[in-house]
């Protein structure tokens, strides 16, 4: 009996080594001395990666700058490439070049990060392409470091925690660069890119090969040969880039003719795209996104404005203007040296909403209020006890101001989980955590005044979960009597104001309701609130009434 010989093989995918090589003065970035290269590749080739830093870029510069007219003349032609740079490596570098006195930049220009490398005595090398040797690397000081030269780097690194390098040895980080700031899912991007690859190569081709190949004909004595046939298979049967290919194979009869097996039926396209609406989330988390819509990811191809309005106003707090000030950074330092006071402020990007179109139709005078009042009646959601509200007014004053307590992964799971009223067994067995760990736990988030002593959540902790958790935040809306003015009901109050007011007792309307009511009535439903008010106080008469639409933010 002839001995068989069975052989598992696979393509092993490399993820680039993020580690510094110092053996000499020039720093390398990366074992090939490429990795910004790598990740523009990353950029270029990922849609769902591109989109989010595209969104970033927008977000962060798109509405431009505005002050001292030497700067703007200076940075606003290349705001957009110095955003792009940090979005995408946490770096960016810009060339100040001296006018001939030596002491005023008379002009700047930004470098592209990846031309760049550091070097151990904190010079700057800047090369146009790092694998040709007919490009001599130019070494440049910091501006922080200059002494009489007309040409210097004016640097922003984000230097991230030092960390392993590899799990299985003693070697560190070294921070000469920054740390990527969507490390995280890079993994996920590159599986993204491996998706669309594959996608594209099953369209083309229109077959897919198995997944095990019997060679009938018996196994070569000599292992060089048998290793060349499994590199040949490898290299044309696996990969995205594969997808489809076709194998031609010569035998001498049906005996000896290779045998395909299935192992799982060969769905290799449908296994492939269930893996898009997970990879998609690993990305948008890497990226610290809090919500998809704000990027223009959505499971049903659905944009809700309210949501959107506060995705952004969280992430404008916690992420866009810190971006803007690592920027406003570089300009400060042209500003210092040229004896500029930087006065130079970003104009903030506002999202757009929805404009109210040709209405279509017009009400007359006598049925008007009426009709407004039956179409807030049939639209907008009854109040069902469920949801709290954490927060009236504009929440970009209150709700994103508030300092949010810093947890641990662990802590905001507890968290999250009380606020679903999980009880205590559940909330151990659900974090695996032992009861002792996990009472000091509720014991720290009682001190932080997150839940109460007997273990429910406060509107500190609705408050916490909601911003870790945007999906779970609403804005909704209803007709109340403004603060300060008195009872919501008096004598003279208009018929319609009394409806709304006692509609607003079980009902909450969205920005698209009573955009779409303006919209079907042709009038501005937002300022139409029952006439004039006679404000006994001041003696004059205010447009509008005593009441308006009150932004209630809710927790569901």
């Amino acid at each position: 009996m002839s001995k068989k010989e069975i052989q598992i093989f696979s393509r092993q995918v490399e993820v680039p080594e993020f580690l510094e090589n110092d053996s000499q003065d020039l720093v390398w970035w990366g074992k090939d001395n490429l990795i910004p290269q790598w990740l523009n590749y990353l950029y270029y080739t990922s849609a769902v990666h591109q989109g989010i830093i595209n969104g970033k870029v927008n977000f962060v510069v798109g509405g431009g700058i505005q002050g001292n007219d030497e700067l703007v003349r200076m940075f606003d032609p290349i705001l957009k490439y110095i955003s792009a740079d940090i979005e995408i490596s946490n770096s960016a570098y810009v060339k100040a070049i001296f006018d001939p006195s030596g002491q005023i930049i008379g002009k700047v220009k930004h470098i592209p990060f990846e031309w760049v490398r550091v070097t151990k005595s904190g010079k700057y090398q800047v090369s146009e392409d790092w694998t040709n040797s007919q490009f001599k690397p130019i070494t440049y000081v910091s501006i922080n470091d200059r002494t009489d030269e007309m040409v210097c780097i004016i640097p922003f690194k984000e230097h991230g925690r030092q960390y392993k390098l590899d799990p299985n040895k003693r070697k560190v980080s070294l921070n000469y660069y920054p740390q990527i700031p969507y490390s995280g899912s890079i993994k996920s991007i590159m599986t993204d890119i491996e998706i669309k690859n594959y996608e594209f190569s099953e369209v083309v081709n229109n077959f897919s090969l198995g997944t095990v190949l019997s060679l009938n004909n018996g196994a070569s004595p000599n292992e060089e040969d048998r290793n060349k046939v499994k590199d040949y298979i490898i290299d044309s049967a696996t990969g995205s880039d594969n997808a489809g290919g076709v194998m031609v194979v010569f035998n001498n009869g049906k005996d000896t003719e290779p045998t395909v097996l299935h192992l799982n039926g060969n769905q290799l396209h449908e296994r492939y795209l269930s893996l898009g609406e997970s990879v998609q989330d690993n990305i948008l988390k890497g990226h610290g996104v809090v919500s998809g819509e704000l990027f223009g990811f959505t499971r049903d191809g659905n944009f809700n404005q309210s949501n959107l309005d506060i995705a952004f106003h969280l992430m404008n707090q916690t992420y866009f203007k810190m971006r803007r000030n690592q920027i406003l950074s570089i300009i400060d330092a042209v500003a210092e040296i040229n004896r500029i006071v930087n006065d130079v402020e970003f104009e903030e990007f506002s999202m757009p909403q929805a404009k109210v179109e040709t209405p279509r139709f017009k009400l007359s005078e006598e049925n008007k209020d009426e009709e407004i009042i039956n179409a807030f009646a049939s639209c907008g959601r009854e109040r069902n006890g469920n949801e709290d509200v954490i927060l009236f007014g504009n929440y970009d004053e209150e709700l994103f101001k508030i300092n949010f307590a810093e947890l641990n992964e662990t802590s905001q799971r507890v968290l999250q989980l009380i606020s679903e009223e999980t009880p205590f067994d559940a909330v151990m067995e659900a974090t695996e955590t032992r009861a002792t760990e996990l009472a000091k736990i509720y014991q720290r988030l009682t001190d932080l005044g997150l839940i109460e002593v007997d273990g429910t959540i406060t509107q500190s902790g609705k408050i916490q979960v909601a911003r870790q958790d945007i999906a779970r935040i609403e804005t909704v809306y209803s007709y109340e009597v403004k603060p300060s003015y008195g009872a919501e009901v008096i004598p003279t109050t208009r018929p319609f104001c009394k409806k709304m007011i006692e509609l607003s007792q079980t009902r909450f309307w969205t920005i698209e309701d009573i955009n779409r009511i303006s919209t079907q009535f042709g009038m501005d439903v937002w300022r139409y609130r029952g006439g004039w008010y006679h404000n006994p106080d001041t003696g004059k008469n205010e447009p509008s009434c005593r009441h308006y639409w009150k932004q209630n933010v809710i927790f569901r």
